[in-house]
């Protein structure tokens, strides 16, 4: 563990009320790196999905200061999906080379418990937890034979298949809007949005292709009449589209260059998104923090956090809106980090 303010040089694009500030991070081993990760609900635990190995799965409790390791799984490969249910006693993982969707009980504190496991017989991707908890979508990735699933969950320790839908592509990032209506899929370059019976069936709604290069991760409004698109589409590395349940439509975008845009993480107010991105042209800005305007349908940058070099593959905000996390990329070897946001 050790902190490193030094490394970063904050830049402020105009007066906002986001103030980035690097407080500290966690090592991982030499050339591992962090992938996907969530704050808790309702506490500032963040659950990490890695290619630590033997810690691929790792929670750590933050007191606004230090982080600190509160439990471990050893999943055996690299995780790349993690989701916590609405009420935060139980989370989801799944693995990059593997078929498996795991649940895991976790006690509030140090134990962690694996309750159920799905062979899906096709290596997983991403996953997320329904908003009532009842549910949780999971997208896999073999090309042609893609599928996205929807299991139910009983709220102990079994997955019941609900749902599948064939794909001719993988299923990149997903994302349950928040009343629970709609799944947001990414596609490769495009953009799918299903609306969901709230039992058994998914239907599409609509899509929309992104010009060029890859869609990295997508994000609801917090009145689901937006989708926040992004990507490594140099043109248009972040899209704002709208949605009124039936159409999606581009409504504005900016345009950052050679960066993967990956994840964004969205405050309780619905008004900052902060976004993650790894820098392929020696671009060292790894977190970007835009004011959302509903009225004007547009984001307007007003903070950004930089480092050395290298990036950060996701991003998300706590509870209370004070602090974000994100992980780290091989070079850096580092599970996480965490900022305070100035909110």
């Amino acid at each position: 563990m050790l902190t490193f303010p030094a490394l970063f040089n904050k830049r402020r694009r105009s007066a906002a009320t986001v103030d980035l500030k690097a407080i500290t991070s966690v090592d991982a081993a030499s050339g591992e790196t962090g992938l996907i990760l969530r704050w808790h609900p309702t506490t500032n635990h963040v659950l990490v999905g890695s290619t630590n190995t033997g810690k691929e799965i790792a929670i750590y409790s933050f007191n606004g200061t230090t982080l600190s390791e509160a439990a471990t799984v050893n999943l055996g490969a690299l995780c790349i999906g993690v989701s916590w249910n609405p009420d935060g006693d139980f989370f989801a993982a799944t693995n990059y080379s593997g078929n498996d969707l795991k649940v895991y009980s976790w006690n509030g504190s140090d134990t962690v418990a694996q309750v159920a496991t799905i062979d899906l017989s096709l290596s997983t991707r991403y996953c997320d937890w329904s908003p009532d908890g009842d549910y949780l979508a999971v997208g896999t990735q073999t090309g042609a034979g893609a599928e996205l699933r929807v299991y139910s969950w009983n709220g102990t320790d079994t997955l019941t298949s609900a749902e599948t839908v064939d794909l001719g592509a993988e299923v990149a990032y997903l994302a349950w809007s928040h009343d629970g209506d709609y799944l947001a899929t990414i596609q490769n370059t495009k953009l799918v949005v299903y609306s969901w019976n709230g039992t058994d069936t998914l239907a599409e709604i609509d899509d929309y292709t992104l010009g060029g290069g890859t869609g990295r991760g997508i994000i609801w409004s917090n009145d689901d009449k937006y989708l926040f698109f992004s990507g490594s589409y140099a043109s248009k590395n972040i899209v704002v589209i709208s949605f009124d349940g039936t159409t999606l439509a581009e409504e504005s975008y900016i345009a950052i260059g050679s960066v993967d845009v990956y994840r964004a993480g969205l405050d309780s107010t619905g008004k900052f998104l902060f976004y993650s991105n790894y820098a392929l042209a020696g671009i060292t800005t790894i977190i970007r923090a835009y004011s959302w305007n509903s009225g004007t349908e547009t984001l307007t940058e007003v903070d950004t956090l930089t480092l050395s070099s290298d990036g950060a593959y996701d991003v998300d905000i706590n509870y209370n809106n004070d602090y974000i996390a994100y992980p780290g990329v091989v070079a850096e070897s580092k599970v996480l980090r965490v900022a305070s946001t100035g909110l």
